[in-house]
């Protein structure tokens, strides 16, 4: 019979069926070999497992992958990958593919903040169930914001302000935007807390003159401080208005051939290069262009005198210092008779006692002349007579009634054309004198003796008066005359003959 010691040791066997004999010699060197026995070595042995994912922080986009590792006398059959998203109150198995000694299972993506817990099962080829230790990890955010941009208006001009709009996307609550901008190249910065309004977040950058360049970009943080940030975008503000024409008003209705003088105020970003008053007389089917001049405050030009009845309509443009052309809006004016009839009244000098004046005016206007007054005054302008005058022949003709020696009569012409206007004349006056010869009616004196002193007696009568009178005689038939100074007796003049 064959005893094994007690002692003896083998080496650990993988399990399997294992086969052995024992060989025997003898004293005399004889050999005995016996027949072959075996016996079954079991795998009692749970499989070691080591597991691991990635990424290890996922965020709610991602899908983590868990891989396991392990130590198998007997290899794996099979791996299960069980995890639980609502506190292990409920479980999801999946099968797990193998690559070698491990094996991959993946977990597909989990809201944000879920706690995700896994374990790991595989069995062996002994069908020996190993379990993994329990592992959780929570789905966090890591993802910025996401920022879309754009503003109004895209090429800001001189001084207009820029309204900064912002689509802004992420899985957790934006809780700050902030707009940042440049107008030095990026050396200084001015930043502005944005505004969600409606779906948007809204800010303002101010305007600025024209030719600066603003830099600007935006900044968004999540409520789990994730901060993303735009490119820097950039414009710069160009003078795309066109100038404010301000014509000055003037009275709607002008002087017939008076020249009208137009201004205008005119402003702009930029330097003016031109102004231009365009003006029609003919209802706009022409066009007559005026460079206009700067007069400190106003650009200013001049429409010629036009004639009664024209309706003139007028505008005026403006060129800036970048080719921008504003024009203003179209005014009119219509031309029309305001002045006074033109009255050349002709002067008249010492009408003679009660002799009846006759006055004779010339009087021209665009208009026509509807009539004329002729109006005197003998009282040194206390009251005054009118007269009305007569067109003969384009002279208007009035008469003043005879007046007493020594009166002095003061006269004008009024006149009033066929729009209503009055005209008057200048003033003027006439002395009324006396060119009558005195009166004289002489005492007639029939055979007178000889040697005897003849006295001739004179009745004379004069609206002046009589200065002296003289006697004149001739006994040679008229060839010379003798004078004598008559005296005046009673109203009487007499003079005597000498013998």
């Amino acid at each position: 019979m064959l005893r094994i010691c007690p002692s003896y040791q083998r080496h650990p066997q993988l399990p399997g069926i294992v086969i052995y004999r024992v060989y025997t010699q003898d004293f005399s060197g004889n050999w005995l070999i016996t027949e072959d026995f075996s016996y079954c070595i079991r795998d009692i042995v749970l499989s070691i497992i080591s597991t691991s994912h990635s990424p290890i922080e996922p965020n709610e986009t991602d899908s983590v992958a868990v891989i396991t590792s392990l130590i198998e006398s007997s290899g794996a059959m099979q791996a299960i990958l069980s995890y639980s998203t609502d506190a292990m109150a409920s479980w999801t198995n999946l099968t797990m593919l193998s690559s070698g000694n491990n094996w991959t299972g993946v977990i597909p993506a989990q809201p944000l903040r879920t706690a995700v817990y896994y374990v790991v099962y595989i069995q062996d080829f002994a069908f020996n169930w190993g379990t993994s230790s329990l592992t959780i990890y929570t789905v966090g955010d890591i993802v910025p914001p996401i920022i879309e941009l754009n503003r109004s208006p895209r090429a800001p001009s001189h001084l207009e302000p820029v309204n900064v709009i912002s689509n802004i996307t992420d899985s957790n609550t934006v809780v700050s935007v902030i707009l940042s901008h440049s107008i030095d190249s990026g050396s200084s910065w001015v930043n502005s807390t944005m505004d969600f309004i409606g779906s948007q977040w809204n800010g303002t950058i101010l305007g600025y003159p024209t030719g600066v360049i603003v830099h600007y970009l935006i900044y968004a943080e999540d409520a789990l401080t994730n901060q993303g940030y735009t490119p820097i975008v950039s414009y710069e503000v160009s003078d795309s208005t066109t100038p404010s024409i301000d014509i000055i008003p003037i009275q709607n209705n002008q002087s017939y051939m008076k020249d009208i003088q137009i201004s205008t105020l005119i402003e702009d970003n930029s330097t003016i290069n031109q102004v231009i008053l365009s003006y029609s007389t003919n209802d706009g089917i022409s066009w007559l262009n005026a460079t206009m001049t700067n007069s400190g405050a106003e650009y200013t030009s001049t429409i010629s005198g036009q004639p009664l009845g024209t309706t003139v309509r007028y505008k005026v443009y403006a060129e800036d210092g970048v080719g921008n052309w504003g024009i203003s809006e179209e005014d009119s004016y219509d031309v029309i008779d305001d002045i006074d009839p033109l009255i050349s009244v002709e002067t008249l000098i010492n009408i003679p006692q009660e002799t009846v004046a006759i006055v004779n005016a010339t009087i021209n206007d665009a208009s026509g002349v509807m009539h004329a007054v002729l109006s005197y005054s003998i009282n040194n302008g206390i009251t005054w007579t009118n007269v009305t005058m007569i067109n003969v022949s384009e002279v208007w003709t009035g008469t003043i009634s005879g007046q007493p020696l020594g009166t002095t009569v003061r006269y004008k012409v009024y006149a009033e054309d066929g729009v209503g206007n009055w005209g008057i004349s200048e003033e003027d006056s006439y002395d009324v004198i006396d060119d009558i010869d005195p009166l004289i009616s002489v005492e007639t004196l029939i055979n007178i003796p000889q040697e005897t002193v003849a006295i001739v007696n004179a009745t004379i009568n004069d609206a002046s008066g009589v200065m002296h009178a003289v006697l004149s005689y001739s006994i040679n038939n008229g060839i010379t005359w003798t004078n004598v100074t008559m005296i005046n007796v009673s109203e009487v003049s007499f003079g005597s003959i000498g013998l």
